[in-house]
């Protein structure tokens, strides 16, 4: 869809660091327009034919990666994209969070404000668990871990998507390595670039990160379906781990981040829940 195609571009654009402020005033003005289109396409046929409250969406594989916390008409409402609703029941035993969840953190290279956006999610739990770097601290964390949130560089392999990535401090974690571990946190939070993507299979199927994860075991993934600029991953992570202590949903607690990290941020967190996030 040629719609979603321009809207992931001027995402990833937004997230450019060093971009000059009158092009990204432009690129911010095509990005709503968009988005509005969007919006129009894909949500405006079905409104009236649903109440207000939750979403459960199990669109086309095609539709998966769409940055459906971003439409206009889903700002702010809490929603989760399932394979089935079939999945979603099955899966919701498993993404349920303990009162006082046991908590893993990660942070990655070349990264601003990865440090200090770990350390403000700690400060959230008042958890004094250690910051993983390494690939082996990470599987091993998520082994035990309630949550898991890493903040680091994602990369999405479209040719070969179960070597989609986390860049440590000692190279890739690839998704096929944590698909494999025996246990996986109910809720993972993965403060990253595009690892919300997808390549479509044949059956709709879809292969990524993300789904690794789910089928892994995983309740719930938050994930990026766009490149994700430092400043507004920093702003929305520390806020969905708040609104999660407070006994929030995970799709809730991403509603109300995204909404809450606009207000200081110009730019939207293309950040997506998949899986049991209600």
């Amino acid at each position: 869809m040629e719609v979603l195609h321009r809207v992931r571009a001027d995402l990833d654009a937004l997230a450019t660091l060093n971009l000059p402020e009158p092009m990204r005033v432009s690129v911010r003005a095509s990005s709503r327009r968009s988005l509005q289109r969007l919006d129009e396409l894909l949500w405006h046929p079905l409104r009236r034919h649903l109440a207000d409250g939750p979403l459960l969406l199990a669109p086309a594989a095609g539709l998966v990666a769409v940055p459906w916390t971003l439409l206009p008409s889903l700002r702010g409402r809490p929603l989760a994209v399932v394979p089935s609703a079939t999945a979603w029941l099955a899966a919701r035993d498993r993404a349920a969070l303990p009162a006082r969840p046991t908590l893993a953190l990660a942070a990655g290279p070349r990264v601003a404000r990865a440090a200090e956006e770990v350390r403000l999610v700690a400060e959230v739990w008042s958890a004094r668990s250690p910051t993983e770097s390494s690939t082996a601290g990470v599987r091993d964390a998520a082994r035990s871990a309630d949550v898991l949130h890493v903040a680091a560089h994602g990369v999405h392999e479209p040719d070969n998507p179960l070597f989609s990535h986390l860049e440590l401090d000692d190279g890739p974690l690839f998704g096929h390595e944590l698909h494999q571990l025996p246990r996986l946190p109910a809720h993972i939070v993965l403060s990253a670039c595009e690892l919300g993507l997808a390549r479509p299979r044949p059956g709709e199927e879809t292969l990524g990160m993300t789904a690794a994860l789910l089928h892994g075991g995983a309740g719930s993934v938050v994930a990026g379906v766009a490149r994700i600029a430092d400043a507004v991953a920093y702003q929305v992570g520390p806020a969905h781990h708040a609104a999660l202590r407070d006994g929030e949903s995970p799709a809730a607690a991403l509603a109300a981040a995204i909404e809450s990290a606009a207000k200081a941020e110009e730019d939207l967190a293309p950040l997506v829940c998949f899986g049991a996030g209600w």
